[in-house]
């Protein structure tokens, strides 16, 4: 709405009247809230009043002295046209700078207007890059809007959003906090393809030149490609989500849709948890694969012992009897089950690699 500079009293006849009132309404004025018609915009006395800068109309006021400027028609309608064209300076809601100042003011950037502190020479902002209230001079700033004010605001890091780099290094970036140099503490993928978590601030002060918000589609597509490159099939692996039995990968894996950026194996339930890959920035722990002997679990409790199924065996009585073996010929069976001299051998070697 335009904010005209003058308070006009106008008095003449009742057609000169509504024909200046017409012309007002060309000019941006508005009528007044109290006002009906055009014979109450005109009032009981032939007089049409603009009481603020922007309506005009009568207010059943006792008396005009109080407003400013006296039009009397015919002889003054040209005058009182002019005087009520008049309008005064438009303060902008959002200005650009255009240049940069100290820590204060960056070019390119849009503030918000303080308009009731705004003075002759200068505007006023409600937040600096300091976060301060400050002003400036006129000249340093055009006009600008809330639409590339709001763009601008959103372009900011916030918590809780993941991010990507808008260069070929395909960095994503999920944002736990706000670092003081304008960049993000957080975890992520690297640009060498890596998941890190260290404690440093991604992108640094030129985050909007380098990071843009990244859609829920990438992260996802990311994300997924990660847990095929990490966990290919048979990887042995611990659950991500808590301490449920280890699982083996079938190279497969979805996104849950009730929680976010959760990362499944493919074709098991929601309910599996120990199917779960990554969840909340943790990647399951990679686990070595089962080994196999004769058809039995090859474990090692510790560094003189080694567990076959369900039987424990001291190495060193191994090695004797696979030496025996080896010798003298025949096998050495147990529970029904016979081992040659090289199924021995080859459960010491497991051990050994362990």
């Amino acid at each position: 709405m335009k904010k005209f500079k003058n308070k006009l009293t106008v008095k003449g006849s009742r057609s000169l009247l509504k024909a200046f009132a017409e012309e007002l309404d060309k000019l941006g004025y508005q009528k007044d809230r109290m006002s009906g018609d055009i014979d109450w915009i005109l009032g009981p006395n032939s007089i049409l009043c603009n009481y603020d800068t922007a309506r005009y109309g009568f207010h059943n006021h006792d008396s005009i002295s109080e407003l400013r400027i006296y039009v009397k028609l015919p002889q003054d309608w040209d005058r009182g046209l002019k005087l009520a064209a008049e309008i005064e300076e438009e303060v902008p809601e959002y200005v650009e700078s255009l240049s940069t100042y100290h820590d204060q003011f960056t070019k390119g950037k849009v503030y918000k207007v303080d308009k009731e502190r705004v003075s002759t020479n200068n505007y006023s902002v409600f937040t600096d890059d300091r976060g301060r209230h400050n002003s400036w001079g006129k000249t340093m700033f055009k006009p600008s809007t809330k639409e590339t004010y709001d763009a601008q605001e959103l372009a900011k890091p916030q918590v809780g959003k993941w991010y990507k780099s808008k260069n070929l290094i395909c960095i994503l970036v999920y944002c736990k906090e706000l670092a003081n140099d304008g960049g993000i503490f957080g975890y992520g993928i690297d640009g060498e393809g890596n998941w890190s978590d260290n404690r440093f601030s991604w992108f640094g002060s030129d985050f909007s030149k380098y990071a843009v918000l990244a859609t829920d589609k990438e992260v996802e597509s990311r994300l997924i490609e990660y847990a095929k490159k990490h966990y290919p099939i048979d990887t042995h692996f611990k659950s991500a989500h808590n301490d449920s039995p280890d699982a083996i990968s079938n190279g497969e894996f979805i996104m849950i849709e009730c929680n976010k950026f959760t990362i499944h194996q493919s074709g098991k339930t929601i309910n599996d948890h120990y199917r779960f890959v990554y969840f909340e920035g943790k990647w399951a722990e990679i686990l070595p694969n089962e080994v196999k002997v004769n058809g039995y679990v090859v474990t090692k409790l510790n560094d003189t012992t080694v567990k076959v199924g369900c039987k424990q065996f001291q190495i060193f009585a191994l090695d004797n009897i696979s030496n025996f073996i080896a010798m003298y010929g025949g096998t050495y069976d147990i529970d029904n089950v016979s081992w040659t001299a090289i199924d021995i051998s080859k459960v010491i070697s497991e051990f050994n690699k362990m």
